[in-house]
């Protein structure tokens, strides 16, 4: 029981840190847009509004909550609509999460993020530089276009 209780800490700890980062971000570019925040079903949730329009939707999510078969389905609608998608998962699953989104840019889908917590409730970005060095690779940039003058 101390086990879910902690992860629930964590959860509620993740999201209102993230809470906060999200609205300073979303502000910069929508300076009347709100942050709605929950946490339900061991899961965060952040919806950041600018009237009745959702801009954002972020999850704070769980090993549980990431083996959800309506995962991928409910992440597709919120890119299809338009709204920056962010998801915070568990730093044990950031490098399969940033393989199974992946499939989501084959559609044109690729305004998301995705960042890990550990069990400390610190928060980091997955890059493509993180993501290599979690797996052990090295990270080699990918070669730019000329420019043209």
């Amino acid at each position: 029981m101390a086990s879910a209780e902690h992860e629930n800490m964590l959860i509620e700890k993740v999201t209102r840190s993230r809470a906060e980062d999200a609205l300073k971000e979303i502000r910069r570019h929508y300076p009347e847009a709100t942050v709605e925040v929950e946490v339900k079903d061991g899961r965060g949730i952040l919806t950041a509004c600018q009237d009745r329009f959702v801009l954002s939707k972020e999850f704070v999510e769980t090993e549980e909550s990431l083996r959800s078969p309506h995962c991928m389905a409910e992440y597709c609608r919120i890119l299809q609509g338009k709204a920056r998608l962010v998801l915070i998962v568990p730093r044990e699953n950031a490098t399969k999460t940033f393989l199974r989104m992946l499939e989501f840019n084959q559609w044109w889908l690729f305004y998301y993020q995705i960042f890990f917590y550990d069990k400390e409730g610190n928060i980091k970005r997955v890059d493509r530089k993180t993501w290599c060095e979690m797996m052990g690779r090295p990270y080699e940039p990918a070669p730019r276009a000329p420019e043209i003058t």
